[in-house]
């Protein structure tokens, strides 16, 4: 929802406030968490009532050398394994790379890898 809506919506609960409507029972008419407007009000008085872009810095993503370990793999083994699950256990195997099947996912032949140096006709990229 966007800045705009939650502004509106609690200016709405002000106003029933102001005129004698407790706050969770403008909550409960405008179908609106009580907990949700309590936050909303928290982020309105500091300035940061627009949603914040999701994910973060993710513990669990993929390290640059481990991004070019899989495309390494790929490049000597690929068309031996020719399975993304394969192609992660053949890591582990080789002590090159430990990473799970899903973190080599099959593509399209036209993906690229996310810094652009992936070969155009695979089947695996990085995730």
């Amino acid at each position: 929802m966007d800045a705009a809506t939650k502004t509106a919506l609690l200016g709405l609960i002000d106003d029933a406030t102001a005129s004698g409507w407790s706050f969770a029972g403008a909550c409960r008419q405008l179908e609106l968490g009580e907990v949700r407007a309590y936050r909303w009000r928290e982020r309105r008085a500091t300035g940061e009532l627009d949603d914040r872009s999701p994910g973060g810095s993710p513990m669990h993503g993929l390290l640059d050398d481990e991004i070019q370990a899989i495309i390494d793999l790929y490049h000597a083994w690929g068309e031996i394994d020719r399975s993304h699950r394969k192609l992660a256990h053949r890591g582990s195997y080789t002590n090159t790379v430990w990473v799970a099947p899903s973190s080599v996912r099959p593509r399209s032949a036209s993906t690229e890898s996310r810094d652009g140096e992936w070969d155009g006709g695979s089947s695996v990229v990085p995730c």
